[in-house]
């Protein structure tokens, strides 16, 4: 049988607990288990860290243990797909909310400027790779009427 089991730890608990959870459950990526932040009022600093995972039968029963280490941490077992809404509802009920990642606003670029990699360009508008390949990669993206035209008359150039 598997449980769902979300779990909230004060931040001063927060390295300890990535480190259990690295050396009892996941030595690839349990050092970063609790990466989300939480307080009262959704911002910084954090005064608590959840996270939410499945545990077989077996390490169930090792988290159960490694609990005895962290008597301040709220262990919740739910079930996902009866219960979507209640990871939040919990977090409503400690008084908790997500704080948001701090990501950096959007670079606004000056008019005229072109596109970033990847993003599709209006008819005949050029567009570059940013970073090392500024001068290396360059092309023309023709419209999607132009482009159907271009490959319908090459596959009949070549008899396809």
């Amino acid at each position: 049988m598997n449980h769902r089991v979300l779990i909230v730890i004060p931040a001063a608990d927060r390295a300890a607990a990535n480190t259990a959870a690295a050396t009892h459950f996941d030595p690839a990526g349990g050092a970063a288990t609790f990466s989300v932040g939480l307080s009262s009022d959704g911002s910084e600093p954090a005064t608590h860290y959840w996270a939410s995972a499945q545990f077989t039968d077996a390490t169930y029963a090792r988290l159960q243990q490694v609990k005895l280490a962290f008597p301040a941490a709220e262990l919740m077992d739910y079930d996902l797909a009866l219960e979507p809404s209640w990871p939040e509802e919990v977090l409503s009920v400690l008084g908790l909310k997500r704080i948001a990642p701090n990501t950096p606003p959007p670079k606004e670029e000056p008019p005229g400027a072109p596109p970033p990699f990847g993003v599709p360009a209006s008819a005949g508008r050029a567009f570059e790779t940013p970073g090392v390949l500024d001068n290396l990669v360059s092309r023309e993206v023709p419209a999607p009427d132009r482009l159907k035209a271009e490959l319908l008359t090459s596959a009949s150039d070549t008899g396809h």
